[in-house]
């Protein structure tokens, strides 16, 4: 009998976060939506952000976050920021991937 240990270190994640933020549009995408990385997304869209230069950003992309179908807490709170011209703070973590090279937001704070 032969046993084989195999370690696989996590690559390694990116953080950042913007502050200060204002989301000037929302764009709701349905779950049968025919491309499969923003099926069940809501984008929040702003102006164009740095994102710490962070390579999983695509540049292109940095008007614009992601938010995963399933994070409604973060889909309300984005929601009632719009609605009341608040700005808000949004971290991302590249171990929660992107969409097409938009970042995915790990949590939003809503600014005073």
């Amino acid at each position: 009998m032969c046993l084989i240990a195999i370690y696989c270190s996590p690559a390694l994640s990116a953080t950042c976060e913007e502050t200060n933020v204002k989301i000037t549009s929302i764009r709701a995408v349905s779950e049968q939506f025919p491309q499969a990385p923003h099926k069940n997304t809501v984008e929040l869209h702003h102006e164009m952000r740095d994102y710490c230069s962070l390579d999983a950003c695509s540049t292109a992309n940095r008007y614009r976050v992601a938010i995963d179908g399933a994070d409604n807490h973060i889909i309300s709170a984005a929601y009632m920021a719009f609605a009341s011209g608040k700005p808000v703070n949004i971290f991302v973590d590249t171990n929660l991937g992107t969409r097409s090279g938009i970042c995915v937001v790990s949590y939003l704070t809503i600014a005073q």
